[in-house]
């Protein structure tokens, strides 16, 4: 029979009335700084949630920096026909993607 080593299992510090709560095994290989915040362990829920806020600022740039992008392009000659055939969308989308 072949026995499997367990990763143990992480604490939260100050789970409340004595009892302490345990992370998923991913949280075990998580880096220490996307898991603690001053000094305290991040709870699953939180962790997400600020990833969640991290991911949506990023898209916000994300798309910012495309409208940018086809803003130069039109003003450089390029019809939202030639950049949507370019881009593999509709003439629509970049439309849209300007507009948003």
């Amino acid at each position: 029979m072949v026995t499997r080593s367990r990763a143990r299992p992480a604490v939260l510090s100050g789970a409340g009335r004595g009892g302490s709560r345990t992370l998923s095994a991913a949280t075990d290989r998580a880096s220490p700084a996307a898991t603690r915040t001053a000094g305290v362990v991040a709870s699953p829920a939180a962790r997400l949630a600020a990833e969640a806020l991290h991911h949506a600022r990023k898209a916000r740039q994300l798309s910012a920096e495309r409208r940018e992008i086809l803003q130069q392009l039109i003003g450089n000659g390029h019809s939202q026909a030639d950049i949507a055939r370019e881009m593999g969308v509709t003439r629509q989308a970049v439309q849209k993607m300007i507009s948003a």
